[in-house]
């Protein structure tokens, strides 16, 4: 996932919708889209920091950037 989020954006930080985040899984051959965005949260603090855009029905976006 970590790779993936590297090669798609020339700059970081970015804003990326979870929408975006459930199709790279896919691209990652996970079956689920809700399985994306755990590893995503995952990677959260080890890998990438951001704040999350939270609606009603959880987040919608996240802002990312990578963690030094």
């Amino acid at each position: 996932m970590r790779e993936v989020l590297k090669d798609r954006f020339e700059s970081i930080p970015v804003q990326v919708p979870r929408s975006e985040i459930e199709a790279m899984g896919v691209e990652i051959g996970l079956e689920d889209p809700s399985e994306a965005v755990r590893i995503f949260d995952r990677l959260k603090g080890i890998s990438w920091r951001g704040d999350y855009v939270r609606s009603d029905e959880g987040w919608v976006a996240a802002w990312v950037r990578e963690v030094n």
